[in-house]
């Protein structure tokens, strides 16, 4: 999938982020399990991103802010993190198959610093029927908006990328536009954003 600018085409991304750890926990109440967002919450985990010019993986790590903590997970929630890890390069399978002579792989670093500030809800109500039969009693799915912004760290020409977000359970998409590259446009499975 690709996004038309007016001097050329940029593309999409495809990220998949999880949690190695987290500060979340688990409460029961009425013998049903529910999921339990602290106030102030630190995170560890792992991203993987796919594009055209390679595979991006790495660690991110950050402070999550929910000011309306509990059970029912609703309202504001902010985030302030880095990420960081390694861009394999230069990989072009197709030469394998071909016969050719293959690809030279270079790994490269990177970090980046995320701030992200929205709103998440959560769908029907934690103890529904509908929830139950779908096999989300006392942990409905979530959903949210809001707005991010992240600067490359370790390369002074990588720009500040601005933009919004939405997420919908575990999928999630963003868009906006990174001063020195352009637009840009992401399609994630997992946490957004990060």
């Amino acid at each position: 999938m690709k996004i038309q600018t007016k001097n050329k085409y940029q593309q999409t991304k495809a990220v998949i982020n999880g949690p190695l750890y987290d500060m979340n926990g688990k409460c029961f109440s009425n013998c049903a399990q529910r999921s339990f967002i602290p106030k102030h919450n630190l995170t560890l985990g792992q991203s993987t991103e796919f594009s055209k010019d390679g595979v991006n993986a790495g660690l991110y790590g950050g402070y999550e802010l929910n000011p309306t903590p509990g059970r029912r997970q609703e309202g504001f929630k902010g985030y302030l993190g880095a990420n960081a890890g390694g861009k394999l390069r230069g990989v072009n399978v197709g030469d394998w198959f071909d016969g050719g002579q293959g690809s030279t792989p270079t790994v490269e670093p990177y970090a980046n610093a995320v701030m992200t500030a929205g709103y998440e809800g959560e769908v029907g109500a934690a103890n529904s029927y509908k929830n139950y039969l779908a096999g989300r009693r006392g942990d409905p799915m979530k959903w949210g908006i809001g707005g991010y912004a992240s600067k490359d760290i370790l390369n002074p020409d990588g720009g500040t990328s601005f933009g919004g977000y939405g997420h919908y359970g575990k999928l999630n998409v963003s868009g906006g536009m990174n001063t020195k590259t352009g637009p840009e446009a992401k399609i994630g499975i997992g946490i957004p954003i990060r």
